[in-house]
């Protein structure tokens, strides 16, 4: 997933700058509702595109990561439960490992060790060699 938003990130990021160069020219931007109607500030369109792009990004970012903040903070909840519950697994093993072993000692019984199955599934089956028939003539 990574390699899909980088390559999809960086030919962006390479447009905007082209276009920021390319648009050298002035323009003036009233921001009404902060200063009067009438007062315009002059800026350069190359710097203005890069900064609204990365004004873009930034809000796009906060905007996904508040959507998910509800959600990560369940799914911590959730992690930490089940951390709890593995602990107290891991430790009930640990007891019924003694247990076994004090049984199998008790009883004089010799622990086995576990067979792995193998699954062949990629080996080819040998075919066995056909017996000759004989023909017994009388």
């Amino acid at each position: 997933m990574t390699f899909i938003k980088w390559l999809l990130g960086i030919p962006m990021v390479f447009i905007v700058l082209w276009f920021a160069i390319i648009n050298n020219d002035f323009a003036g931007i009233g921001l009404w509702p902060f200063w009067a109607e009438n007062e315009r500030v002059d800026v350069s369109l190359s710097v203005l595109i890069v900064f609204l792009f990365i004004f873009g990004f930034v809000a796009g970012v906060f905007f996904t990561w508040i959507s998910y903040a509800p959600r990560l903070t369940s799914e911590k909840r959730k992690n930490k439960k089940l951390n709890k519950a593995n602990t107290k697994l891991e430790e009930e093993v640990v007891v019924l490992k003694e247990d076994l072993s004090s049984l199998m000692k008790d009883n004089d019984i010799e622990p086995e060790e576990p067979t792995k199955k193998s699954w062949n599934i990629f080996k080819r089956k040998q075919k066995k060699a056909k017996e000759p028939k004989v023909m017994i003539e009388e």
